[in-house]
């Protein structure tokens, strides 16, 4: 799950394969984290992102 602005948001499509690859995800969703969900935000060249992670069952 990512929330940011235009730039981060881009970035997320651009990337989405190599982004999942590195991070063993199964899909990128935009929006606010369920819950349940490991969330962090941090600021990226001056703008803000939430990146979350929640575990997916087997």
């Amino acid at each position: 799950y990512y929330q940011g602005g235009d730039s981060i948001q881009r970035v997320m499509r651009e990337f989405a394969s190599y982004i999942k690859q590195e991070t063993l995800s199964q899909t990128l969703t935009q929006g606010s984290p369920p819950d349940g969900a490991f969330a962090k935000s941090h600021t990226i060249d001056g703008d803000e992102v939430v990146l979350a992670v929640k575990r997916v069952s087997r």
